[in-house]
């Protein structure tokens, strides 16, 4: 009878112990850390978070990808494009039409592939893609960079109406330094050359250029 409190005695306490035991192993508390990774989207030349190309990135590309032969260059160089780019309408990242920097973005990014096709679409004339015609993106751009005494037509459709009877105004645009004809693409040439300084060429992109007369 004895013997067989003790041993009764002896599991009840094992018992005790156990259950204080798992009372402190409750008790214990495991630190989980999470991360949590925030994807962003970039568009065209890479945007950053999804906020569009900046003139910089745009025209970096453009003149490294477009610039490599002279049937597809649309810009002589990074300054130039800049100059220009400082009047489009940021527009809508991944636009793929518009009279936009972002529409040109994206074109620029698809010239790597394919300049010949791409290459006049990200240009300042935007190849009819980025604008509804050539003639309405050069209208739109000489009257935002030819002002005041600078002005080279007094209205948008007395430009556009112009624009229309220039030899090559439906033909891609090419950057050609040395283009003297009546022409669109002399006239553009000069437009984007007067992005930088009104002054002298804004003269040169209207209807009786002294320039573009050849």
């Amino acid at each position: 009878m004895k013997t067989a409190f003790i041993f009764t005695t002896s599991i009840t306490l094992v018992a005790a112990v156990a259950a204080v035991q798992g009372c402190k192993k409750d008790e214990t508390t495991n630190n989980t850390t999470t991360t949590t990774t925030t994807s962003t989207t970039t568009t065209g030349t890479g945007g950053s978070g999804g906020t569009g190309p900046t003139c910089a990135e745009y025209c970096q590309a453009a003149v490294d990808i477009c610039g490599a032969s002279q049937g597809t260059k649309q810009f002589e160089d990074t300054t130039a494009c800049e100059d220009v780019c400082a009047f489009w309408d940021p527009g809508t990242p991944g636009a793929q039409s518009g009279d936009s920097l972002a529409c040109r973005d994206s074109h620029v990014t698809l010239a790597a592939t394919d300049a010949a096709a791409h290459c006049p679409h990200a240009g300042p004339a935007g190849g009819g893609i980025c604008g509804t015609s050539q003639c309405d993106a050069f209208c739109a751009l000489d009257l935002a960079v030819c002002t005041g005494v600078d002005a080279a037509f007094a209205s948008l459709s007395e430009c556009t109406t112009a624009c229309a009877l220039w030899a090559g105004a439906d033909a891609d645009y090419a950057s050609n330094p040395t283009d003297t004809t009546d022409s669109f693409g002399c006239r553009l040439y000069h437009l984007i050359a007067a992005a930088g300084d009104p002054t002298t060429h804004c003269s040169h992109t209207g209807d009786a250029s002294p320039i573009c007369v050849n």
